[in-house]
């Protein structure tokens, strides 16, 4: 295999039904759901081709294929867009294990059980459509592990209909509430955590107390210095007031609330180091 690099030049063009395409690098995508009345589901499938003569390598996490990591599909119903509950994961910088490799004619499939991760609180007939940024090469140094450039590029496919009974509001009040027994210690509590872990964290936790305290100290003060504009860009109002909300939340939950730390982590890769729920920001 080639071990450097080659970018993708060429942004993708939309075609066909459901589908996308790039000059000399096609790519199409669709959507295919099989549900009625009389057989309603939860599920679509989501399909990627590669109609092209040469290997590509579409990054994972952009994709269904090992779950979502964040929303890539839109959902509505009569209408009124669905909220996405599911895990939103922050990613490090890809490296080449992160990339799926797509041989030339070769399509990859995923089904997407989507009632598990938007809101689907109702029975009826739901509006799907896929859209996402695909990030992708057509060689990969597998020696080094490390990516430099990507082309990239939106891709979006026809919608299709979903007939689903829907789900009781109370799942998804319960995402991300750790599954088996916890271990409490006077300030946090821990699931699927060893010994050395628990330590680890245990530290980790006492100094975010001590950074968020002083965090909200800085910003009741009004501070507008390098510290504040390097994370959040020139001072405007309404952007101080967000940020001290949201640092002041944090602080709160630090010193007054058990933190849980999850250890069971999905996904697994090593390229992604956070993730929260929308019902659980903090």
């Amino acid at each position: 295999m080639n071990s450097s690099l080659r970018v993708i030049v060429g942004a993708l063009l939309l075609c066909g039904l459901g589908s996308v395409s790039a000059a000399g690098i096609p790519l199409s995508v669709e959507l295919k759901a099989q549900t009625s009345k009389s057989s309603p589901g939860e599920s679509i499938t989501w399909q990627i081709t590669n109609q092209s003569s040469e290997s590509v390598y579409v990054l994972r996490w952009e994709t269904p294929l090992d779950g979502l990591s964040r929303s890539l599909f839109d959902v509505s119903y009569k209408g009124q867009p669905v909220r996405y509950m599911d895990k939103l994961v922050h990613w490090g910088h890809p490296e080449s294990k992160d990339f799926v490799k797509i041989a030339p004619g070769q399509t990859l499939s995923a089904e997407v059980n989507l009632a598990a991760s938007y809101e689907m609180i109702n029975a009826g007939d739901y509006t799907i459509s896929f859209d996402g940024q695909l990030s992708y090469m057509v060689a990969a140094d597998e020696k080094s592990g490390h990516v430099e450039d990507l082309g990239a590029t939106r891709v979006d496919a026809d919608a299709v209909q979903l007939y689903s009974m829907g789900r009781s509001p109370g799942y998804y009040q319960a995402l991300g509430a750790p599954s088996g027994p916890l271990e409490f210690t006077k300030a946090a509590a821990y699931a699927s955590c060893s010994s050395s872990r628990q330590t680890i964290l245990a530290s980790a936790h006492s100094q975010a107390k001590t950074y968020s305290a002083n965090s909200v100290s800085y910003l009741n003060a009004g501070s507008t210095g390098a510290r504040y504009t390097t994370w959040f860009g020139s001072y405007t109002s309404s952007r101080y007031s967000t940020v001290k909300s949201h640092f002041s939340k944090i602080n709160t939950a630090l010193i007054g609330s058990t933190i849980t730390y999850d250890c069971y982590c999905t996904p697994s890769s090593a390229s992604a180091y956070a993730y929260v729920y929308p019902s659980q920001p903090y």
